[in-house]
C-alpha cells in the first residue's frame, strides 16, 4: 500500500522491516523525541503528527522496528487517519511482541511497560473524541478488538501485568461495536405464506405412468428396443467409468495442492518463529571488530610514534558493543536465568523463547542443507 505524506512524498508501506536496535544515537530519533516532548510541554504546542509519522518511517528504514518508535508511529497514524491508522500501528506492535519479544529494544521489561502504558493512555483519550459510523467502521473495530486481545494475551504470557489503559480502550471498542451493531440492525422482511383456504391459480402437475391392461403389446420389449437399451446401458457404464477416473485424478491433484499449501504454511510459521538470520551474525561481527582493533594495536607496538587516539578506541569499542547487544548469546541468557531471583519468571520466559527460536532456525537450516543441489 502506498500513500503520500503532507509534503506529497510517496511512502511505501509494503517494504520489509527488520527488528531494530537502540535508536537513541540516531539523528532522526532525536528529532522525533523533540517533537513528541511537546505533549508534556507546559505551553502545550501542537504536535506535527505528519512529521512524526515521516520520522518514524525513516527510523524503520534506517534502524528497523523497535518498541518506542512503533508506539509513536501508532499514535501518529491514529491522529492522521483514525481507526485504520490505529490498526496499522497495533499490527506492527502485536507482531513485534508476539514474534520478537526476546530481541527488540528496549530489553528492560519496565521500560517496555512504560512505553506501552503511555501509548494506551494517549490512544484512550484520542479514541474518546472519534465519531464512528457505518458498516466499514464495524469491520475495522472487529480488527481493533482482535489486535488488542492478542496483544494483551501475549503481554500476560511474558509476565507483564495488565494495563488499565489498555483494558479501558478495549471496553471503548466493544461499546462502539455494540452501538454500531444496533444502529445497523434492521428487521428481516419475510415473504408471507399464502392462506390455506386459497387455491393457487397454477397448481403443480405430476406426470404419472399407469400400466394399461387392455394393450399388452405396450408391456413387451421388442428386439429394437432391447438393442437400444443395451447400447444406452453400455454408454452409461462407459461414461460412469470415465467420470470416476477423472474424479480420482482430480482428487489426487487436489490432495497434492493441499499438501503443498500446508507445507508452505508450516514453513512460513517456522520462519516467523525462528531467530532472524541477521541476528546470527551479530556476535561474529562484534568479534571481528575486536580482532581488528587488536591487530591495529599490535601493529602500533612495532612502529614508534604511532598510536590510536581515545576517540578511535571509543568508536571501535562502541561498534563492537552495539553488535554484541543486538543478540545476547544463549549461554549468557542461561547465565542470567541461573542467577535470576527477583525476575525469575521473565528470565525463564525469555530463555525458553530464545531456545525455541534457535531450534526452529536449526531445523530450517537442516532442511535447507538436506535439499539436493543442482550442478
Amino acid at each position: 500500500m502506498n500513500r503520500r505524506d503532507k509534503q506529497g512524498r510517496l511512502l511505501n508501506m509494503n517494504q520489509v522491516i527488520k527488528t531494530g536496535a537502540d535508536p537513541r544515537t540516531l539523528p532522526g530519533y532525536a528529532q522525533l523525541r523533540e517533537e513528541m516532548n511537546k505533549l508534556t510541554h507546559p505551553a502545550r504546542p501542537d504536535v506535527d503528527w505528519g512529521k512524526v509519522e515521516t520520522l518514524t518511517l525513516g527510523l524503520f528504514e534506517q534502524n528497523g522496528l523497535e518498541l518506542q518508535s512503533a508506539a509513536w508511529f501508532t499514535l501518529a497514524r491514529a491522529h492522521n487517519t483514525g481507526l485504520s491508522g490505529l490498526n496499522e500501528g497495533l499490527n506492527l506492535i502485536d507482531a513485534l511482541v508476539v514474534h520478537q519479544w526476546s530481541v527488540f529494544w528496549p530489553l528492560a521489561i519496565d521500560a517496555r511497560a512504560d512505553i506501552l502504558s503511555v501509548m494506551f493512555r494517549r490512544l484512550q483519550s484520542l479514541y474518546r473524541g472519534w465519531q464512528l459510523q457505518g458498516s466499514e467502521m464495524l469491520t475495522q473495530l472487529i480488527e481493533t478488538e482482535r489486535l488488542l486481545i492478542s496483544l494483551r494475551e501475549a503481554l500476560l504470557r511474558f509476565g507483564i501485568r495488565e494495563f488499565a489503559q489498555a483494558n479501558t480502550l478495549l471496553h471503548q471498542v466493544k461499546h462502539s461495536m455494540t452501538q454500531l451493531q444496533e444502529s445497523l440492525h434492521s428487521p428481516v422482511q419475510l415473504i408471507p405464506a399464502a392462506p390455506s383456504g386459497v387455491q393457487d391459480s397454477h397448481p403443480s402437475r405430476v406426470y404419472v405412468v399407469y400400466p394399461d391392461a387392455d394393450e399388452p403389446s405396450a408391456m413387451r420389449a421388442t428386439p429394437s428396443s432391447f438393442k437400444s437399451f443395451l447400447s444406452g446401458a453400455c454408454c452409461a457404464m462407459l461414461a460412469g467409468a470415465l467420470v470416476l477416473a477423472c474424479g480420482s485424478v482430480y482428487r489426487h491433484a487436489h490432495q497434492q495442492q493441499v499438501a503443498a499449501a500446508q507445507a508452505l504454511v508450516e514453513q512460513q510459521r517456522r520462519e516467523k518463529q525462528a531467530i532472524p538470520l541477521e541476528r546470527l551474525a551479530s556476535w561474529h561481527r562484534g568479534m571481528a571488530q575486536l580482532e581488528n582493533m587488536a591487530e591495529q594495536l599490535n601493529s602500533l607496538d612495532k612502529t614508534k610514534g604511532k598510536y590510536l587516539t581515545v576517540s578511535e578506541l571509543k568508536t571501535g569499542i562502541f561498534s563492537a558493543m552495539q553488535a554484541f547487544n543486538e543478540q545476547i548469546p544463549v549461554e549468557e541468557q542461561l547465565r542470567r536465568y541461573a542467577q535470576s531471583e527477583n525476575d525469575q519468571l521473565n528470565e525463564e520466559t525469555q530463555t525458553g523463547l530464545r531456545l525455541k527460536q534457535i531450534m526452529f532456525r536449526f531445523q530450517l537450516l537442516q532442511q535447507q542443507k538436506a535439499q539436493p543441489t543442482l550442478d
